[in-house]
């Protein structure tokens, strides 16, 4: 598992640099993992089996045990003088419990076989027939065996035939054969068939779930990719905009400091304009007689002069003086 992260660490890296050697490095690291986790598998089941078989070996050895204890209690009933018909059915019934112990225990293996190595089970298929087959023999042969014995045969037979069929669910009258046996264990086949058949259906329904979410996780991994793509397209057009209004400013500020510099070194003229009300001194012309060399006001043609517009008042003289009248308040 460590190396496996560090695989995984490593793709990771790759992913961000080169997409594609990166894809085909995880294609390898899945390849070698897989015939690892393969290789580890096919040595856990030999050893599965092997327990398996150890464990069937034991099993047999207690279930054949029992069969030759009870065959000789059977036959040293039989044998004894004279015969004791209770001995002889109690030993009997020990003997066909034994051997459909037996017998269960042979089907149940198939099972299990089938369930967990299908080949390994349908390669032991006739080896376990014909071992089924030896139980019927055996079975039938033990109670021909009380036959010896009249008397007894007599009295427990049917009875001993009964308990026989019993033992295995089936009515008197049927036939225990080695085809009844071949039927069990093809239906035991059939079984095993159709849950693996489930399983392989099941496992194609996870997986094709699987590659949905896979798909759908791709599908929202390049969405928000070409969501961020166009962020940064945003972004980079934004920022392109703001230092393109920043050159403007910085030209507008040399333009506009050029202007100014321009403006600092040229000269200014500063005129004067005429006040809007003139004095009354301002609406005189000086003017020098030549002959006299005396000066006398008198007013510019362009702008004449005009009376106070309210009459005159009764404290006020009025004088003229060269021509132009003029009043003193007192």
């Amino acid at each position: 598992m460590k190396e496996w992260s560090e695989l995984e660490e490593h793709y990771q890296e790759m992913r961000l640099k080169d997409p594609k050697s990166a894809d085909e490095f995880k294609k390898k690291m899945t390849n070698r993992f897989q015939k690892t986790v393969e290789a580890l598998e096919e040595e856990g089941s030999a050893e599965k089996r092997q327990i398996i078989s150890m464990h069937q070996q034991r099993v047999m050895s207690i279930i054949n045990m029992r069969k030759k204890s009870a065959m000789d209690c059977y036959t040293q009933s039989l044998e004894h003088t004279p015969p004791k018909t209770k001995k002889i059915e109690k030993c009997l019934e020990k003997l066909l419990r034994a051997l459909e112990k037996d017998r269960m225990h042979t089907l149940h293996h198939f099972k299990h076989l089938l369930n967990s190595f299908t080949k390994q089970a349908l390669k032991d298929k006739e080896a376990m027939l014909d071992h089924l087959t030896d139980l019927i023999k055996m079975a039938n042969k033990s109670i021909q065996m009380l036959d010896g014995v009249p008397s007894v045969a007599d009295k427990i037979k049917l009875r001993m035939v009964a308990y026989w069929h019993n033992l295995r669910g089936l009515p008197i009258e049927t036939q225990i054969t080695r085809e009844l046996e071949l039927a069990i264990m093809d239906r035991y086949e059939e079984e095993v068939a159709q849950r693996q058949l489930e399983r392989e259906r099941q496992k194609e329904a996870d997986e094709l779930k699987r590659q949905e979410l896979k798909e759908l996780e791709e599908e929202r991994r390049a969405e928000a990719n070409q969501k961020k793509a166009e962020q940064d397209a945003e972004q980079e057009s934004t920022e392109e905009e703001k230092q393109s209004d920043e050159s403007s400013d910085a030209t507008n500020g040399a333009a506009a400091a050029a202007v100014v510099s321009q403006t600092a070194s040229t000269p200014t003229v500063t005129t004067s304009t005429p006040s809007s009300t003139p004095s009354i001194v301002d609406d005189f012309l000086s003017q020098e007689d030549p002959e006299s060399n005396e000066i006398h006001h008198v007013v510019a043609p362009s702008q004449p002069m005009y009376m106070q517009n309210h009459e005159i008042h009764h404290n006020e003289a009025v004088r003229e003086h060269g021509g132009v009248v003029i009043s003193d308040g007192f």
